[in-house]
Parts: C-alpha cells; structure tokens; sequence
C-alpha cells in the first residue's frame, strides 16, 4: 500500500477514535440520542446545519463561449481520483454564470451522486467546478476540511441506503444536507485538527510531488528513447546527474504511487 494511503487510512482511524468511537472521553457522562449515546455536551444536527451542500451542473455544449476558459470543471469519473488534482475540462466565466454548476474551493470533499461512481468521495486539492451528478461538502472555520473529509466517509454506507431510482441509481442534495451527524464541540474539533493538519498537508504535498515527477518522466524519457535528447555529447558529470535524476524519479514514483 502506498504511503498516501497509508496516511489517509491513519487520518480516518484517528477521526474514528475522536467522533464514533469517543475513545478519549470514555471517562464522560454519556447521554441517548436518536442515533445512539454521545458525550454530554455534544449535539445531534445534521450535515447541512452546520455545512454548505452545492450541486453541480454543466454549461451547455452548444455554446461554445462556454468551454476553454480558465476555470476547472470536473465530472463525475473525477471522484474516483484519491485526489482531484487536475480539471476534467474548462469552462469560462461565462459557461459558470450561465449553468447551474458552482466554484468549489480547494479542500471541498466531493461526493458522486449517481451511475458507476455513485458513493465515490474525494478532496479537491485545487478550485474546481463540476457537473451535477457531484454534491460538493464545503468546509468552513468551525468545521475544518480534515473534520468533513472523514465525516462524509464514515456515513457514506448509511447515506446510500437511500439510494433511489431504476436502471440508474442515485442520491439527492436533500439526502446528504438531512443525514444526521454528532456535532462535538469546537474545541474538540481543534484538538483533533492539531493532530491530523500535518498528516493531511503531507499527503498533498506527495500528491503534487507525484503529478510533477509523472509529468517530468512522461516528458523527459520519450525524447531520451527517441534521440530527441543527445546524451553522447553531454559530460560526465551531467550524465551522471541525468541517471541520478531518473532513479529519483523511479523511486518516487514508486514510493508514492497513488
């Protein structure tokens, strides 16, 4: 298993240990809820209480001033992604005033809402729009992306319970916002933020160290296979260095495969 998802895994069973299975406040007075007993203290709400849900929609593709502009839109097969570091396509300032899909900031999870990709999350890692078979979790001050991310995560199973629909299955934006959740309070939350932040800001970093060491490889070793590149005439010590760099290059790549 790769290291990113090693420490995706990590992050997941941290927040596991916090908010589901209240580990470090065993010692607490427990009250019931509706969805089971939860430290006093903490409340029951519901994920669009307390998080902004967007759906997104796709500027029409008859219009081409819509298309080739400079603002991200992913589809639906980007969710698959463990990050979403790139756009599926671009659209203008235009083709967003005039459709239904909303900018995403960076760190929105992303759920797919319906066919093959319906139940996949990921994380934006840049600005993005998307169509509208995406809902977009937006983070905010008091609950922090590294707090959403594994929330959605944990009540995806239960979420798809409510699954509709014949040939193509889906949810609906009104499915996630009414999904109950516990809140804990916001101290708790920055606790745990504390924990997780560097966990979560090295798997980004690997993903974008990743995505430039692929684009440099796919890049570099064509010209060099094809003779575009001639090394005969280079010096030693830069041959050396070139080798050096392409073993770089190998091990990383193997090393933080995604």
């Amino acid at each position: 298993m790769s290291i990113n998802k090693n420490l995706d895994e990590l992050c997941h069973l941290i927040f596991k240990y916090y908010f589901i299975d209240f580990i470090p406040f065993q010692n607490n007075e427990f009250i019931d809820t509706e969805i089971g007993e939860i430290p006093k203290g903490w409340n029951i709400t519901t994920v669009g209480d307390i998080l902004d849900c967007k759906l997104g929609g796709t500027p029409s593709r008859s219009n081409e001033n819509y298309w080739g502009g400079d603002i991200a839109w992913i589809n639906s097969g980007k969710v698959n992604e463990f990050r979403i570091l790139e756009a599926s396509e671009y659209i203008t300032e235009l083709g967003l005033k005039k459709s239904a899909t909303k900018l995403l900031p960076a760190k929105t999870t992303v759920i797919a809402i319906t066919g093959a990709t319906l139940g996949q999350i990921s994380l934006l890692e840049i600005d993005s729009c998307a169509n509208q078979s995406v809902i977009g979790v937006i983070p905010n001050k008091k609950y922090p992306y590294e707090f959403v991310y594994p929330l959605i995560s944990s009540i995806l199973f239960d979420l798809l319970k409510h699954q509709t629909g014949g040939a193509q299955q889906h949810i609906n934006k009104n499915n996630v916002e009414s999904f109950k959740i516990v809140s804990p309070p916001e101290n708790i939350i920055s606790e745990y933020k504390n924990i997780v932040s560097s966990l979560y800001s090295q798997i980004s970093a690997n993903c974008f160290e990743i995505e430039n060491l692929t684009k440099l490889r796919d890049t570099l070793l064509p010209k060099l296979m094809s003779g575009e590149i001639d090394v005969s005439k280079i010096n030693c010590d830069l041959k050396y260095e070139i080798n050096n760099l392409t073993l770089k290059l190998k091990n990383k790549l193997i090393e933080v495969v995604i």
